[in-house]
């Protein structure tokens, strides 16, 4: 796969059968894509609709189009040297779904399933026959680069149409009923069903286009995406492939920390709109850069949905405002892309596990609750993490032997961990690393159930009493080393509403061998707003130091391990607590006092840390957004950046957008330098 081909879009054409005409000129299409710099298309074969682009013989082509506009449009892209991949939406397709109401996808109540507005078919009836066919026929009789499918999911939360009842039944030795959902064993069978049946759909259509064409690159929507953790089909996948939408921008920054760590490329999909997919309102340029350095930075590419208007006044071609938005950002991407390459430094890791993850979601109620989810606490550090401009990387359960090339593990309420996983990060500590763990850490067996004699707790160096009653937590009695810039009170942990039960409730635990660094606080009451019973409006109010320790540090071999028995990221994620945030900075300032890398900045700062050979690339990105709105509307003011490396035998550092040397100076603690940064800037250190 050509990595340099950066920029790339995606023809979103959806259209319905009622339009009487559907225009594109394909010939001052192609023209436009030339005066944007394109170099990669992903261009539409198959609608959500069920409409097909191209001269079909199974499926049914677009009422309103005149001729095959895919046939038309690949020669004029050979010409311009500009690759095509073809497009082909998979579940949703209305047209079939009225043909054929016994391939609907069927949610636990027995109704049809609508995926946003349009039905969704299941992917065990026989759509995929249809699928496999069409992607065929695409591969066989067009000169295309590649298939992307779309909408390759399972019904969420299940299906239980009649051939899902029929195919667990055979897999599993027992029907498939609604209440399987309310067993956490069960639950954990159906989601298996679930991978299993994708799995299977995609391996096949794999296995038939790739027989025509070998060389076909092939990729799907979340391919490399945590979110669905379905790890196994993935692998399938030649490049990775998520979207990206404003104003989720730390989210589209863990998703590429995660999917440049799996061995392949990957690229972001934003869309050209403000909301999402079709609504016709350009994005405002800055914030479209935004988005693309962020992905770019972390070595990926950038796809940018776009789609034009299929009749009337304006319809057939890019509207102006969209083309010029997208011409400025692809001469952006073309400026910053020769320095998008190389690996990330390994400094700081999280570690994500999809088993852990897959265990938690199979708890009862979790299915909508995203509080609950194991993403809630990755989202949680990873803000933390950007916005104390530090760098890290995202590795999964087969990325995990890379960790000895780290400074610092971070395990965020990583509850389940297999026996191979465990040994590695024993052994990580043993040799003279460093480890953050959180809440339920280590604590699960591989049913999901607490196991308070788990070996982690020689590793964290506490043993767990119990888990507290109390809804909300307090932390007090600092130990000095991580009391820096705290207020002198009690500082509340809160993951939820003050009328919601807590799901994460705090761990009560002994020390073995591990150091106190903070308490835990109980609250006066357990609030119950709806009988009346609370103090003031919120929260419970501070009440009582406890014998638990909340923060301990453990020596462990030659490493250490510093452990928060409350949920840390999720909280942060919940509420923001500043302090919270500066608790956690404390402790890995006083946990790891010279890193590799150092940076000083506003929290608006993201930093990233690139190496080709021996030389490092210091990328530092100011995200800073207005006030008024979820969009950068405008350049970024100047502010100071303060860096220390530890790198050996620096010679110069070189700021390559504005083409200036940077001053530095040598201590004991590493090179040292200052910036002033606007809106993005990478530092060449050699």
């Amino acid at each position: 796969m050509e990595t340099e081909r950066k920029r790339r879009l995606l023809f979103d054409f959806h259209m319905p059968d009622f339009l009487d005409e559907l225009r594109l000129d394909v010939k001052k299409y192609v023209a436009d894509l030339m005066e944007m710099k394109v170099q990669w298309l992903t261009f539409m074969t198959k609608s959500s609709f069920g409409n097909c682009y191209y001269h079909s013989r199974v499926g049914v082509r677009a009422r309103g189009l005149k001729g095959d506009i895919l046939k038309e449009v690949i020669p004029l892209l050979r010409e311009k040297d500009i690759k095509i991949i073809a497009y082909y939406n998979v579940s949703l397709n209305d047209i079939e779904s009225n043909k054929h109401p016994d391939w609907r996808a069927i949610d636990s109540h027995g109704q049809k399933v609508r995926f946003e507005y349009y039905d969704q078919l299941c992917l065990n009836s026989p759509l995929q026959d249809l699928v496999e066919k069409q992607t065929v026929e695409i591969v066989e009789n067009y000169d295309v680069d590649g298939l992307w499918l779309d909408l390759t999911y399972m019904a969420r939360g299940g299906c239980f149409c009649r051939w899902c009842q029929k195919l667990f039944a055979e897999k599993y030795g027992q029907p498939l009923r609604p209440e399987i959902k309310k067993d956490p064993a069960g639950n954990r069978k159906l989601s298996e069903f679930m991978r299993f049946s994708r799995f299977q759909f995609l391996n096949r259509i794999h296995s038939a286009v790739k027989k025509i064409n070998p060389s076909l690159l092939i990729g799907w929507n979340h391919a490399g995406d945590f979110y669905f953790n379905e790890i196994e089909i993935d692998r399938l996948a030649d490049f990775s492939s998520v979207e990206f939408h404003p104003p989720y921008y730390p989210e589209g920054s863990l998703r590429a920390r995660y999917m440049r760590n799996l061995g392949k490329p990957f690229e972001l999909m934003i869309p050209e709109t403000l909301k999402g997919w079709g609504d016709w309102t350009v994005m405002p340029f800055p914030t479209m850069k935004l988005m693309a350095t962020i992905c770019l930075m972390n070595g990926g590419s950038i796809n940018i949905g776009h789609v034009v208007v299929p009749c009337g006044e304006f319809g057939g071609q890019i509207a102006p405002g969209v083309k010029q938005t997208i011409k400025q950002t692809f001469a952006w991407v073309k400026k910053v892309s020769p320095y998008s390459r190389g690996k990330s430094v390994p400094v700081n890791a999280i570690f994500y596990s999809a088993e852990n993850s897959r265990l938690i979601d199979a708890q009862p109620n979790t299915e909508d609750d995203f509080s609950q989810s194991a993403l809630n606490s990755l989202f949680g550090l990873g803000k933390i993490l950007l916005s104390g401009n530090i760098h890290f990387d995202i590795l999964g359960e087969a990325q995990i032997n890379k960790i000895h090339q780290f400074e610092i593990l971070f395990l965020p309420d990583i509850r389940f961990i297999s026996e191979p996983v465990r040994q590695e990060i024993f052994r990580f500590v043993e040799k003279g690393g460093k480890l953050v763990a959180t809440y339920l850490t280590g604590w699960w067996n591989q049913d999901g159930e607490l196991n308070p004699l788990s070996s982690f707790r020689h590793l964290l160096g506490v043993e767990m009493d119990k888990l507290s009653s109390y809804s909300v937590t307090y932390l007090y009695r600092f130990d000095k080393k991580i009391i820096n810039g705290l207020p002198d009170m009690p500082i509340l942990v809160n993951e939820s509403a003050p009328d919601r039960k807590a799901e994460r409730k705090c761990v009560y635990v002994k020390p073995l061998s591990a150091q106190p660094l903070a308490y835990v606080v109980e609250p006066i009451i357990e609030s119950d707003h709806q009988r009346y019973y609370h103090i003031y409006h919120r929260y419970s109010p501070p009440g009582k130091t406890t014998r638990y320790p909340g923060i301990t540090l453990n020596n462990f071999g030659q490493g250490k391990v510093l452990y928060f028995s409350f949920p840390l990221e999720a909280a942060f994620n919940f509420s923001g607590s500043p302090w919270l945030r500066k608790i956690i900075y404390n402790c890995l300032e006083y946990l790891n006092p010279e890193p590799r890398l150092k940076v000083q900045a506003a929290s608006t700062v993201e930093v990233n840390l690139t190496q080709l050979g021996s030389t490092w690339f210091l990328h530092l990105l100011n995200t800073s957004l207005s006030r008024q709105s979820d969009y950068k509307l405008e350049e970024s003011p100047p502010l100071e950046v303060e860096c220390i490396v530890r790198k050996e035998k620096v010679r110069k550092i070189t700021a390559l957008l504005s083409r200036r040397p940077v001053n530095f100076s040598r201590s004991a603690r590493g090179i040292r330098f200052r910036h002033q940064l606007s809106d993005y800037e990478v530092l060449k250190i050699e």
